[in-house]
């Protein structure tokens, strides 16, 4: 749609909000994907302490 924008826009101005508001769409996918990631390490590290956590109870109750 930003496209179909830029081609139909020939002021100078409106160009460059059109090239702010695509620059800001690109932040918020980044911050989206960055959040992802964060949130799937976590994942992983929160499970890998309950594994050990479950291990070392077993090895207690032993």
């Amino acid at each position: 749609m930003l496209n179909e924008l830029r081609e139909g826009v020939i002021a100078g101005g409106k160009l460059f909000k059109i090239y702010e508001i695509s620059a800001s769409n690109m932040g918020l996918f980044e911050g989206c994907s960055f959040q992802d990631l964060t949130g799937q390490r976590i994942t992983k590290v929160v499970k890998s302490l309950i594994y050990v956590e479950d291990r070392v109870d077993g090895l207690i109750e032993s």
